[in-house]
This record gives C-alpha cells, structure tokens and sequence, in this order.
C-alpha cells in the first residue's frame, strides 16, 4: 500500500520551492552555464535532505534549491556529490529579461523570414539600449529558445538558420 502523503511530500517540497522564489525555474539563468533554467535542483549538501519512496531527494528548506537547465541538471543529478566544485551556488540568481523585447523588436507576419543572426542582432541592440548587465543578455540559443516559445519556427538553410513568420519592426 502506498503512503499517500509520502507521495505528496516530494510535490509539496517543490510547491514551496516555487513559493519561496516567486518564479518558475524557466524564470531564472541556469547556474552553471546561463541558459534558460528549466528545474530547481536540491543541492547535495542539503543538511536535512529527505529521500521519498521512489527515491527522489527533497528539502523542506526551499533555499537549498537552485535552478537549472535540464542539461546541466541531468550532469549534476548523474555526478552526486562531486559535483561541488563544477556547480558554484550562489545566493541569487539571474532572473531573464522581461519579454517586452519581443514587442518593441519583432512582429508576427506570415509572409515574412528573418535571418537568424539578423533577428539576434537586434536583440542585442535593444537589450544594450535596455543597458541589461552581460549576465542578464541571453546566449544565441537560449534567443532562439525564446523564439520558438513564442511560435517562431526556425530552419537551417544555405544562408543560415531562418526564423520563419517573422518581420523585425521599422525604427
């Protein structure tokens, strides 16, 4: 028979993890390579860990979780402990730009593409305009992460990757 309390208490710990932060993982940089962060992750040193019935860590102290991208998350769950010195924590945490890039930049259209470095570019120049600190401007890819979240479809061709349904704005 399964405890069902047992079962909620992993759930309830990453309940209070996103309560504590204010935020989605997605929300903040990774802490190891700062792209989009996709998971909180249990630091190993966590004093008070708890192992649940699957066998999944939890802390009831949220301020032991940290975020990251599923890529270093999957490295640093399959590295346990050692991984210290490779996973630097911090107190805080880069939270990404706010999306009103998009709109002051791009525009939906169907009949129009946008050369990738062309679309990046422009990003980047508005987000030196916005004077966001090196931390906080987003990698290519994780530009092209935000892209696809907004439904721009991207593709590899002759010239370079192409962002498709997308116009940038006239100044």
């Amino acid at each position: 028979m399964i405890n069902r309390s047992a079962e909620r208490a992993y759930d309830k710990a990453q309940a209070r993890v996103r309560e504590y932060y204010g935020d989605p993982a997605s929300a903040f940089l990774c802490t190891r390579c700062g792209d989009t962060a996709h998971t909180w992750a249990l630091d190993h040193r966590a004093p008070n860990a708890i192992l649940d019935y699957r066998g999944r860590r939890y802390s009831e102290e949220p301020h032991w979780y940290f975020p990251l991208c599923d890529r270093c998350e999957s490295l640093y769950a399959t590295m346990g402990p050692t991984a210290g010195p490779i996973f630097k924590r911090v107190s805080t945490f880069d939270v990404l730009p706010e999306p009103d890039w998009f709109a002051d930049t791009f525009a939906h259209s169907d009949d129009s593409s946008t050369l990738g470095a062309t679309a990046y570019s422009a990003y980047r120049v508005w987000s030196d305009a916005e004077g966001l600190s090196p931390s906080e401007v987003w990698s290519r890819r994780a530009f092209y992460a935000r892209m696809e979240e907004r439904g721009i479809a991207r593709r590899k061709t002759s010239n370079g990757v192409v962002l498709l349904r997308l116009k940038l704005k006239s100044n």
